[in-house]
């Protein structure tokens, strides 16, 4: 019974984990929605005299492809930059926007430039062998207290929360780069190797022994 209560747990929760961000994307999508028919909705009614079913989806999907076109050039990021700044001299607002862009970064690599390189690492334990990122060579100060020299520093994310993680400092012999994107290791990780990237799966895959 003990058993049965463990594993049920652990079903709650592995499926907490994975159903919150689509629960977050769908409601915020359906707040936008929300707001965008009532605003643009009355406007529309006003104009042409009738309501119109779907105007507010419609305006929807076209403000956040403005947004992305936007945010796409130079001149764009400047003016989102200048908005987050106004945020973050407002309490309240700023606590919301700081909670919900560090959630949906935590599903990207856009603001991780350190990352080099999807590689292999022996973690936690020489048999073991874990995905992870390469960031940089390891300073001076860590090979002179290790007393080894060619260093690298690792960073492995924990799964399903890669906001939280190892800093490893490893040989760089021991390193095995991976043929991998960022983008693609990440996906893999975070979904717990669900998602395998195109080609990933190919005929050393097929009979189930890994290489």
């Amino acid at each position: 019974m003990k058993h049965l209560s463990r594993r049920l747990r652990k079903y709650v929760i592995t499926g907490l984990l994975v159903s919150l961000p689509l629960v977050i994307t769908i409601y915020l999508l359906w707040l936008l929605y929300s707001v965008t028919d009532n605003l643009f909705g009355r406007l529309i009614e006003w104009i042409v005299g009738r309501r119109i079913p779907g105007a507010g989806l419609v305006l929807t999907v076209a403000l956040v492809l403005g947004v992305g076109m936007v945010a796409a050039n130079v001149i764009g990021r400047r003016m989102l930059n200048f908005v987050e700044q106004l945020f973050a001299r407002i309490p309240l607002v700023r606590n919301i926007y700081n909670a919900v862009k560090q959630l949906v970064d935590a599903f990207t690599l856009q603001d991780r430039p350190g990352f080099k390189q999807a590689v292999l690492v022996p973690f936690p334990s020489e048999h073991v062998w874990t995905v992870g990122f390469l960031t940089h060579d390891a300073p001076g100060v860590l090979e002179r207290t290790l007393e080894q020299q060619d260093l690298v520093t690792v960073f492995v994310p924990t799964v399903p929360n890669p906001t939280t993680g190892f800093f490893l400092t490893v040989p760089r012999s021991s390193v095995r780069p991976l043929d991998l994107s960022l983008e693609d290791a990440f996906k893999m990780m975070m979904s717990a190797g669900a998602i395998m990237p195109n080609g990933a799966g190919g005929q050393n895959g097929a009979d189930g022994d890994p290489h």
